[in-house]
């Protein structure tokens, strides 16, 4: 008896000590315009791989910030034996923004990262984690309306590329890389590999830009809002007899 009972005392302890306690942590946030207004939010929350997790979520748009409360996570997970790192997606959006964090907890503390280029953004030892101020300066989208398939990239005027579709697409391009009132390069490739340049520059704060391709003619819009209204028949057509002559 006492041998399976030693036993199973040793196999309790590997166990435990395999086994990650969970941490609970709230983090919040305030979302702002560039000039410091408050951005309004229609959702924010946890996510995961199988998408929004369950989790306890208050958002503010009268005093402009966002709670997310008491959400427990392992620090770490066992995956064919190993210890990993375990993280938390949290995700704030509003018409004009996508924030998008990491939170992972390691040697003692949490690393926040911004989910899209893992840069570290902060450190907390406390369960409550204050992002502060989310002042959102890439709330431009760009959008390209294409007579063939093409590629998208987007180049910003020093060379450095913010953006990047490689599927061949008739309507391509990107939301949240761009800046508002900034140019960018575009650049377009086709299945047969022609290449077509453009510069284009955004509208204001949360001003979409949409450049209609027909041919070697290229036509740039901007609507409010980010929206993009659908191309009509007749626009259509008159697209077709300028893109004759282009």
């Amino acid at each position: 008896m006492y041998p399976k009972l030693l036993s199973l005392l040793i196999s309790f302890i590997l166990i435990a000590s395999v086994t990650a306690l969970p941490h609970t942590i709230t983090v919040k946030g305030e979302p702002r315009t560039p000039d410091n207004k408050i951005d309004l939010m229609y959702e924010a929350g946890v996510f995961g791989e199988q998408g929004k997790m369950t989790a306890d979520v208050n958002i503010d748009n009268y005093n402009g910030f966002f709670e997310i409360k008491d959400y427990a996570f392992d620090d770490a997970v066992i995956v064919n034996g190993d210890s990993m790192v375990n993280s938390v997606n949290i995700g704030v959006m509003g018409s004009c923004f996508y924030h998008t964090f990491n939170i992972k907890y390691q040697d003692d503390q949490y690393e926040v990262f911004d989910a899209n280029t893992q840069n570290m953004i902060t450190t907390s030892k406390n369960d409550v984690i204050d992002l502060g101020i989310l002042k959102e300066d890439k709330s431009n989208y760009i959008m390209v309306d294409s007579d063939v398939p093409v590629t998208f990239e987007a180049f910003d005027m020093f060379g450095q590329q913010v953006a990047l579709n490689g599927a061949y697409r008739k309507n391509t391009g990107m939301s949240d890389s761009f800046a508002s009132s900034s140019t960018y390069r575009l650049v377009l490739t086709s299945e047969k590999g022609k290449t077509w340049e453009k510069t284009v520059t955004t509208g204001a704060y949360c001003e979409s830009t949409r450049l209609i391709k027909r041919k070697n003619l290229f036509i740039e819009e901007h609507f409010q809002d980010n929206s993009f209204p659908k191309i009509g028949l007749f626009q259509n057509i008159v697209l077709f007899f300028k893109s004759l002559f282009s």
